[in-house]
């Protein structure tokens, strides 16, 4: 008995470390948008602050039944900036809190949740040619370039 009180206790008191990590340099170059943690360049007009907030549910806090994920949360941040046009985002702030089994609400009922919160402000830069407008105009002649060839078939 005492043996199996030992490792009940080792096992609930272990640690763990989680580091989850985005690349703003690779999401901002496949974006154009202008990703930053500091404020946004004096030029730029504010356009809306932009927050993200995604809870999951992981089995005994391994397995995913709802994910939540850093990398989840900054595709959707960024898609909302880029419905609004936006230029670049500034002021992110984030928190991740990964899923666990070790976590507990209250002893001995499980928190099995992970939890993401994203924050920033969408701005653009009117009168400034910015790499976010010259990756909407490549995809503006994607687009384009798709309508005439689906025109040109035949049978179309």
């Amino acid at each position: 008995m005492p043996r199996t009180a030992l490792a009940l206790l080792l096992l609930l008191t272990t640690g763990c470390w989680s580091i989850d990590t985005i690349d703003l340099d690779k999401v901002s170059e496949k974006t154009g948008l202008e990703l930053t943690h500091d404020n946004a360049p004096r030029d730029a007009k504010p356009i809306a602050s932009l927050s993200v907030y995604k809870t999951g549910f992981y089995l005994f806090g391994i397995a995913p039944v709802v994910s939540a994920t850093l990398e989840d949360a900054v595709d959707r941040f960024v898609a909302k900036a880029r419905k609004l046009k936006a230029d670049g985002i500034s002021d992110i702030e984030y928190e991740f809190v990964p899923p666990s089994p070790t976590r507990f609400l209250v002893f001995p009922v499980p928190d099995w949740s992970a939890t993401v919160w994203l924050h920033g402000m969408a701005y653009e830069r009117p009168g400034v040619e910015t790499a976010a407008d010259a990756v909407r105009a490549r995809e503006a002649r994607e687009r384009e370039e798709a309508r005439r060839r689906r025109a040109a078939r035949p049978g179309s």
